[in-house]
Parts: structure tokens; C-alpha cells; sequence
């Protein structure tokens, strides 16, 4: 204050924090500091099931994100979901001014590990969570099966259990 010849104490409200780094190229550079997002928490994708609809859009309440409602993309992308199969959502997120994402980021997928999270080349983040595999068809009748329940020995022929050779079963869908 002395120095500089100020009436009043200098504020800090507008100042900025610079870092000294060097490139590939040797050179040393300044770059602004950001403030560190270390987390991320995604919420509101349903887990998908056997002809459900799939989420095109998630939830992102942490703090330095810019695209609080980040879009949903499936792997596979099946519209709707089939059956017996795992789906893979991913969601990009970007930073807001100012904000930046650390080397060991680790995110959560509605209160869940996320399977990975990887910085992009363009200063955005990419998180994908894989779900529990979807339900498998049942059976819904079995068509020319007319025995309750048989009992033999072990080692008696197939021929000899009274079996039909063959029988229809009809599944879901």
C-alpha cells in the first residue's frame, strides 16, 4: 500500500492466479490458474429394461459445470431397449470459465462408480457408466409337453423316459 502509494487497501476481488508451466516445445508459459474439479456426480439416468425408452438427458449439480443437463448417448443404441443386453450410457461435460478438471478426476453415475472417466483433447470430460444386462425373454408355454414329472433311475436311455422328441415353446415378444 506504502509502495504503490494507495489511500485504502488494494483489492483482491478482480485478481488472478498465474502458474508458470512449460510446453512440449521447452518454452515456459503463464496460464491462468483454475479453480480444481476433482468430482462429478451424474444422477437421473434410468437403468434401462426390456422396451423401455432410453434417457436422452442426465443431471450434473456439481459445482464448475457449465451443461447442468448433459446429453445421453447408448451403446449399444437400441430404441427401445432389448433384451439381454448390457448398455453403456456416456455423458460429456464441460467446464465453466474459470474451472478446469484434474489428472484423477472420479465421477459417480446415480450414486455409482462410473466405468471410466476420460479428459478430452477439447477441455471436456467424458464419463460412461455400463448397466446390469437387461431381462432375459421368457418362456411363456410349452406346447406338446404332457408329463408333470417322471422319475428314473440314472442311466435310463432317454428313449426309455417316454419323452416327446420334440416341443414348441413360445417366448415373450
Amino acid at each position: 500500500k506504502q509502495v504503490l502509494g494507495l489511500s485504502s487497501d488494494p483489492s483482491l476481488a478482480n485478481s488472478k492466479i498465474w502458474l508458470e508451466t512449460s510446453d512440449t516445445d521447452g518454452l515456459i508459459y503463464a496460464v491462468e490458474a483454475k479453480k480444481a474439479i476433482s468430482n462429478v456426480e451424474i444422477k437421473d439416468i434410468d437403468t434401462p429394461y426390456v422396451n423401455g425408452t432410453p434417457d436422452t438427458s442426465s443431471t450434473c449439480n456439481t459445482s464448475g459445470i457449465s451443461n447442468t443437463t448433459p446429453n445421453v448417448t447408448w451403446d449399444p443404441a437400441d430404441n427401445p431397449f432389448g433384451y439381454y443386453t448390457e448398455y453403456t450410457a456416456s455423458v460429456t461435460l464441460s467446464a465453466e470459465d474459470g474451472y478446469g478438471f484434474t489428472p484423477a478426476i472420479s465421477a459417480t453415475v446415480n450414486g455409482k462408480t462410473a466405468k471410466s472417466v476420460t479428459r478430452n483433447t477439447d477441455g471436456t470430460l467424458t464419463v460412461t457408466y455400463t448397466f446390469q444386462r437387461t431381462a432375459r425373454k421368457q418362456i411363456i408355454s410349452i406346447d406338446s409337453l404332457q408329463v408333470t414329472s417322471i422319475t428314473v433311475d440314472n442311466g435310463t436311455s432317454y428313449d426309455d423316459m417316454g419323452l416327446p422328441q420334440s416341443v414348441t415353446a413360445y417366448l415373450e415378444d
